[in-house]
């Protein structure tokens, strides 16, 4: 069983600056804000807010892949999120480098890193765990696609191809 990390970026710089803009500029509002109904709305978007980035920092940090006899892992959050991908039901994979150009349906991006679902150009639907766009294999499946940008990105080439996993078009 092969663990890989996940090579970190500056996403987690970014993401902690958005958190504290967010921050900054609610409480601002709510200083100039007199009314107990707004009021009570801006402290429950800056709580839905804080929940929400601290969700995706928690991902972002503590991303994992591992490849088993039988499948690939992809968990973050000790075991709160896990996703178990069959290596029978894998297609094959493609790897990319360089800037992400998609479409954001849900979670956190920038051109070096993305979280989240996403449209890809010329790859579709897919679940990105994504910290770094240096080196991003998009691993396919009959119903999903999954990204992964393992720190040792050979190693991690290796053992696809060892269990008989191919680089598709």
């Amino acid at each position: 069983m092969d663990s890989y990390g996940s090579k970190r970026g500056y996403g987690l710089v970014l993401m902690l600056l958005t958190t504290v803009l967010y921050n900054i500029l609610i409480l601002i509002l709510l200083k100039f804000t007199n009314s107990y109904i707004v009021a009570n709305l801006l402290k429950l978007l800056l709580v839905a807010c804080n929940i929400y980035q601290i969700y995706y920092i928690l991902l972002f940090s503590t991303l994992k892949c591992k490849i088993d006899e039988k499948n690939l892992n992809i968990y973050a959050i000790g075991s709160f999120k896990k996703v178990i991908i069959p290596l029978n039901e894998i297609e094959g994979y493609t790897m990319s480098t360089g800037k992400i150009k998609g479409v954001k349906l849900n979670g956190v991006a920038a051109s070096s890193f993305v979280m989240g679902r996403f449209v890809i150009d010329k790859i579709g639907i897919s679940r990105m765990f994504v910290t770094d766009n240096k080196n991003v294999f998009y691993i396919k499946t009959k119903h999903m696609n999954y990204a992964v940008s393992p720190l040792d990105y050979k190693k991690f080439e290796e053992t696809l191809e060892c269990n008989d996993l191919h680089v598709t078009e």
